[in-house]
């Protein structure tokens, strides 16, 4: 049976134990790294099931290296952050983080986010997923890669189950809600922003204009739409 593994990045472990000691309790395995730039190390020659970023000290101080690490991985990052103003927590989701848990929070708060993530990690085996074409778009599930145009680009876990999602339904406009619930698979008061956030980073590796969408279309009051080629002007 596999044990998930969860790398936690902090500059200060003594003061963090009490977080790891708490996922060591769930017969999770912790590796704990000090920098962004450790754990970029670590994960080009191991593979993890989640990562916890606790910010402050240093880390994640920098967006652009932020940015840089969740790019690379295909995994999710959890920031365990103190309290932050808006403006700052979205600054995180657009680098790339998957979800915000603010601190102070409960014990069983902060395990039971981990468990959930976990569990989303992918719940459905991308052996089992064909590789998928609409227009000039290509998903390859084994690689976890996007293909547009001939050039390969690698995408997150949540990049993947979105575009995924988008492209099983071409010219279809798909609710926000319905998305956020196959793509997350849960509900909360701030997950439009973080599915516009999650099509914000989409947008910037597929679209050869991200200002002036082609693919993931927004329509108002309604939800987001893939269309592989232009549609036809209305006449």
């Amino acid at each position: 049976m596999h044990t998930p593994i969860i790398l936690f990045v902090t500059a200060t472990p003594l003061v963090d134990h009490f977080w790891t000691t708490l996922l060591e309790e769930q017969q999770y395995h912790i590796q704990i790294l000090s920098t962004l730039s450790a754990t970029s190390d670590w994960l080009r020659q191991q593979s993890a099931d989640l990562i916890v970023i606790r910010a402050g000290n240093g880390i994640p101080s920098n967006l652009e290296a932020l940015n840089h690490l969740c790019r690379a991985i295909a995994i999710p990052a959890i920031l365990l952050a103190e309290t932050l103003d808006e403006a700052r927590i979205l600054a995180y989701y657009e680098a790339g983080i998957d979800d915000c848990i603010l601190n102070p929070t409960a014990a069983k708060l902060f395990v039971a986010k981990i468990q959930v993530w976990l569990r989303r990690t992918w719940t459905l085996p991308t052996e089992v997923l064909s590789t998928t074409e609409v227009g000039n778009i290509e998903l390859d599930p084994i690689r976890r890669e996007a293909v547009v145009n001939g050039n390969r680009i690698k995408l997150t876990n949540l990049e993947f189950r979105l575009l995924y999602l988008l492209l099983a339904h071409p010219f279809e406009i798909l609710e926000t809600h319905a998305i956020i619930q196959k793509v997350w698979g849960y509900e909360n008061r701030h997950d439009p922003t973080i599915l516009k956030h999650l099509v914000y980073r989409l947008r910037q590796k597929i679209e050869p204009n991200p200002a002036q969408p082609r693919y993931i279309v927004f329509i108002p009051d309604e939800g987001y739409r893939f269309q592989p080629v232009e549609l036809p002007l209305a006449t």
